[in-house]
């Protein structure tokens, strides 16, 4: 069930991104951070796309399943760094639902440049990639 909580020139919303009536063209910025991989991601990414208004911008922290002799090969850095972190810092418990990514990078990339066209996705340390793209200006005059 969704609530909406209003904060400043925030609103709030716990609902599902997929199906909650939100309006087309209605956002400025849209931001998902290891959310991406809960969801069906072409549905997703278009979903993103129909509520972003022109010129809006969208940007993504993603995690993606480690495929390549490039992604195993990060993972042999990140994992020992990261858990150092987690022994220097202590690990937080967020009580969000876990779910292992299950798409590939690769596929990623591919889904995003057909659906977000120019969108820029960098594979980043600790398993992760991020995707900035700004919606294009309204070819329409008038």
């Amino acid at each position: 069930m969704a609530s909406t909580e209003v904060l400043r020139n925030t609103t709030f919303i716990n609902g599902d991104v997929l199906t909650h009536a939100l309006q087309p063209n209605s956002f400025d910025f849209l931001a998902a951070v290891a959310t991406l991989h809960h969801l069906p991601l072409r549905r997703a990414l278009q979903r993103f796309s129909d509520l972003l208004r022109p010129g809006g911008v969208l940007v993504i922290v993603g995690l993606y399943r480690t495929v390549t002799p490039a992604d195993y090969a990060l993972a042999a850095t990140a994992l020992p760094i990261s858990w150092v972190i987690r022994l220097l810092r202590g690990e937080e418990q967020v009580g969000a639902p876990i779910r292992d990514p299950q798409e590939t990078l690769r596929l990623i990339r591919e889904e995003t440049a057909s659906v977000l066209p120019g969108a820029v996705l960098r594979r980043q340390f600790f398993f992760r990639y991020t995707i900035v793209w700004r919606k294009p200006e309204s070819d329409e005059s008038g």
